[in-house]
């Protein structure tokens, strides 16, 4: 049974692409971001981390591995699972039907999907977006772990799984947080689209950038872990704290809600597409990234804020994912035009505060060049 090893830092510069345009880049910024990850990796088997500033990548560093059997180290173009922050994607997806005049937020599912379940019929757009629909999330480990081990040609089988479940609440009055809330957005995304992928139509609505991954039993991706101590019963000779092969499973019956494989530089550039405008129009974004109602702070999957510093006041997106198998992260400082994104391969802590530690490093770097030009 394989058990964790400590990981071998790579060079501070691993990764590291230096921008055409982005010439001042100081080392302190880079330096704080990859001493930030390398402490913070001896949590994961394998991490990859990312940062975009405006439509450049500026850093981006891996450590550790993506198969510890076969000692084969992550690289810049593994892919990861990412779960949750999947949802940012298909809210950037929905977000740019909107701009686009495509659809409303306030289309409904008897609207678009009348041969879905009555009980859904009332569910706005917005309700899915911002976790506010009613619908239900797992409700036990064993209900997570027995949809995982399901496998899905398209959301609408997978809607079968809790399609006949009573809402929580009526749609808009209340929050909860919700994965198959996501999978119904996913099946009204390909009814909107008239594509048979969803992948399909993920990417092609987001932009030619976009080229994001449905997983699979056998997607080309890091292998999954576990502490050994989340499992239902201990393999032989373990600690809680050993790391072990997940157990076979595959998150593609979540979609849009938890379903994506993705490398941190594919995310950070969905991130780095909301802040240039490529989601949202750039004279749009203020207004666009506003609270949807008092219920939630929630809006096209993400939370966002509003943050005031010496020098400037900007806005946030951010959203976390995580389950046996994989942790990330997608931070958008948007008018710094910022964007980080870390994945890794195990369920380890959140990444919050690192990537808000890692933003703030390119922050800080921007506020020293601007002071330097006056």
């Amino acid at each position: 049974m394989l058990k964790f090893v400590a990981i071998t830092i790579l060079s501070l510069c691993n990764g590291y692409t230096k921008s055409e345009t982005y010439s001042e880049i100081s080392a302190t910024a880079t330096e704080r971001s990859d001493l930030a990850l390398a402490e913070f990796a001896k949590d994961f088997p394998g991490i990859s981390a990312t940062v975009f500033v405006g439509r450049d990548q500026v850093w981006s560093t891996q450590h550790g591995f993506a198969d510890l059997a076969t000692e084969t180290r992550l690289s810049e173009n593994t892919r990861i699972n990412i779960y949750s922050t999947s949802k940012a994607l298909i809210g950037f997806a929905f977000a740019r039907l909107v701009n686009d005049g495509v659809i409303s937020l306030d289309l409904s599912v008897e609207e678009l999907a009348p041969d879905l379940p009555e009980h859904f019929h009332p569910i706005r757009i917005r309700d899915l977006l911002s976790h506010t629909s009613g619908i239900r999330h797992y409700n036990s480990p064993q209900d997570w772990l027995a949809f995982a081990q399901l496998h899905c040609k398209n959301p609408a089988e997978a809607i079968g799984y809790f399609g006949s479940d009573a809402l929580l609440h009526e749609p808009g009055r209340n929050t909860t947080y919700s994965t198959f809330a996501f999978v119904l957005a996913s099946e009204l995304l390909l009814r909107i689209t008239g594509e048979e992928k969803f992948e399909d139509a993920l990417n092609h609505t987001l932009g030619p950038w976009a080229n994001f991954q449905l997983d699979q039993i056998d997607a080309n991706k890091a292998s999954m872990y576990i502490k050994v101590g989340r499992l239902a019963q201990s393999p032989p000779n373990t600690t809680p704290d050993d790391i072990v092969p997940l157990p076979s499973i595959s998150a593609e019956c979540k979609f849009g809600g938890g379903g994506l494989i993705s490398t941190s530089s594919e995310l950070a550039r969905a991130g780095a597409a909301l802040c240039l405008g490529e989601i949202i129009p750039m004279e749009k974004l203020s207004e666009g990234l506003q609270p949807w109602s008092d219920v939630t702070s929630v809006i096209y999957g993400g939370a966002i804020g509003h943050h005031n510093t010496p020098n400037a006041a900007y806005h946030s997106y951010s959203l976390s994912g995580g389950a046996p198998g994989g942790r990330s992260y997608l931070l958008a400082l948007i008018e710094p035009q910022i964007s980080v994104a870390i994945a890794g391969n195990i369920e380890g802590p959140n990444m919050s505060d690192l990537a808000w530690k890692i933003g703030e490093s390119w922050l800080e770097l921007q506020a020293q060049n601007s002071n330097s030009a006056e």
